[in-house]
């Protein structure tokens, strides 16, 4: 098997699994999101058991791709790989939605488009990476740890 797919796909897409599982586990059985209401039209939605819960997906799919030889960047990026898809979803559909949209105005447009790129990509992909740190963390400190004790 391609190193490529042990250390990203593999761990990348096991991470995302988890990820949409747990988000539709918090939807159907936890409280209902915390809707954050800036101003007329932009609402910030946050599922925060969901958000508390992202580490320990996020730390999985960094174990997984550190067990399996991955460098630093992809042991990272395969514990934030859920938002990956989302981030260019959003990437594409800003300047889709300001290109196309003929009966909003644009600001309403852009403001809705970045708040939901803050609520789907940058609150998970933050509470992903802090699960991918942690277990980098601990592995380091592992390895630093038996090499004290091999010397």
């Amino acid at each position: 098997m391609n190193p490529r797919v042990k250390c990203l796909w593999l761990p990348g897409l096991l991470t995302f699994a988890i990820c949409m599982i747990l988000l539709e586990v918090c939807q159907r059985f936890g409280p209902p999101p915390l809707v954050l209401n800036l101003e007329h039209p932009p609402v910030l939605l946050f599922y925060t058991r969901w958000l508390l819960t992202l580490p320990l997906a996020g730390a999985i799919g960094a174990y997984l791709s550190q067990r399996a030889g991955g460098s630093l960047r992809t042991v990272l990026l395969a514990s934030i790989f859920p938002v990956l898809p989302f981030g260019v979803v959003f990437l594409i559909a800003i300047p889709a939605g300001l290109l196309l949209s003929r009966v909003l105005t644009h600001h309403v447009v852009a403001a809705s488009f970045l708040n939901l790129m803050a609520g789907w990509v940058v609150a998970p992909g933050i509470a992903l990476l802090v699960g991918g740190l942690l277990v980098h963390l601990v592995a380091s400190r592992r390895s630093m740890a038996r090499r004290a004790a091999a010397s």
